[in-house]
């Protein structure tokens, strides 16, 4: 896989995770939601299970190539 295509795909993951963080926060009000019930426990879990995978993305991104240089190809769509 070039790097650019590596890239694209870290990216994606990325995103896949912002999006399941989004959906887990739906019906969190305030901190105390979290806390109350085992629902909101296992929520604040997955939340943290995907920030810590947001992490090693971007860990693999610095790995996979020049951000500066190969960004632009993967926003823009070319290069895969």
């Amino acid at each position: 896989m070039s790097d650019p295509e590596l890239v694209h795909d870290i990216l994606g993951n990325i995103l896949t995770a912002i999006e399941r963080i989004e959906r887990r926060f739906e019906g969190i009000a305030e901190p105390d939601d979290f806390v109350m019930s085992d629902s909101g426990l296992d929520r604040l879990d997955g939340i943290t299970m995907m920030l810590i995978a947001i992490g090693e993305q971007l860990k693999q991104l610095e790995l996979a190539a020049d951000v500066r240089r190969v960004l632009p190809v993967c926003l823009c769509g070319h290069g895969r």
